[in-house]
C-alpha cells in the first residue's frame, strides 16, 4: 500500500509542479563535491565503511543551539552548513550538491504506525560556498534553499538525480555521494527504535554510491 501510494503521488498535479520546478533548476544544479581521493571509487570491488563517532557534552550542545537560534537557524541547518563548509575546504568546486536524507513515512494508510521499515527518501540540496561571505550567510542560504526544495518534494530525489545524470551523460555515476542526515529535534537517534530488541553493540551502514554520510 505504501509503495502504491508513492507511485500514485508521482502522477499527481503536485508531482507535475515539482517536475517543472526541478527542470528549471537542473541547468544550474552543481554536482557533488570534488574531493581528492586515494583511489577511484569504481576500482574498489569490496567497499567497507568505517563509523567514526563523537559526542558533544550538554554544555557544548547548548552553545550550538544558542548560536543557531540567534541566527534564526535550526540546529540541523547550522550543522549542515558547517559540514558543507568543511567539504568546501578540500573540494575543487566550492559550489556543489549534498544528498540530504528525509524521513518520508506515509501515515495516511491504515496500520502504518505498526510497520517497521526504512522510509528514507533523498533530496539533492544545492550548496553555494563560493560567494558566501561568512558562515551565518551560508547557513541561512542553505536553510532557505532547503525549505524551498521541500515545498517541491513530490518528485523523488532519485528521479531528480536521474534527470541530472541524463543531463551530464553520466548514467550510473554517483553524482552526489556526500550525505547529510540529521535526527536532531526528533527526540533521539534512529537506533533508538531498535534498542527495545536488546543492547546495540555495533551498527554499520553499507550504502552504494556513497562516500561520506554525516549523521547528527
Amino acid at each position: 500500500d505504501h509503495v502504491a501510494r508513492i507511485e500514485r503521488r508521482s502522477l499527481s498535479p503536485a508531482a507535475d509542479r515539482a517536475r517543472d520546478y526541478w527542470d528549471r533548476r537542473l541547468p544550474d544544479l552543481p554536482l557533488g563535491p570534488d574531493l581528492p581521493l586515494a583511489r577511484v571509487p569504481s576500482d574498489i570491488r569490496n567497499a567497507r565503511f568505517d563509523r567514526v563517532q563523537t559526542r558533544l557534552d550538554a554544555a557544548s550542545r547548548a552553545r550550538v543551539g544558542a548560536i543557531a537560534r540567534a541566527q534564526g537557524l535550526t540546529e540541523s541547518a547550522f550543522l549542515m552548513a558547517l559540514y558543507a563548509r568543511t567539504l568546501a575546504v578540500w573540494s575543487a568546486n566550492p559550489d556543489f550538491c549534498l544528498t540530504v536524507t528525509l524521513f518520508s513515512r506515509d501515515s495516511a494508510g491504515p496500520d502504518m504506525a505498526g510497520v517497521i521499515g526504512d522510509f528514507t527518501s533523498i533530496l539533492p540540496l544545492e550548496i553555494r560556498c563560493g560567494d558566501a561571505p561568512d558562515m551565518a550567510t551560508l547557513a541561512r542560504r542553505t536553510q532557505d534553499r532547503l525549505w524551498q526544495d521541500l515545498d517541491h518534494n513530490a518528485l523523488s530525489g532519485i528521479e531528480v538525480l536521474a534527470r541530472l545524470n541524463a543531463r551530464e551523460g553520466t548514467h550510473g555515476r554517483a553524482l552526489a555521494p556526500y550525505v547529510f542526515t540529521s535526527g536532531l529535534g526528533t527526540g533521539g537517534s534512529y537506533l533508538d527504535a531498535f534498542s527495545r530488541f536488546g543492547r546495540i553493540v555495533d551498527a554499520a551502514v553499507q550504502t552504494p554510491q556513497l562516500l561520506i554520510d554525516h549523521q547528527a
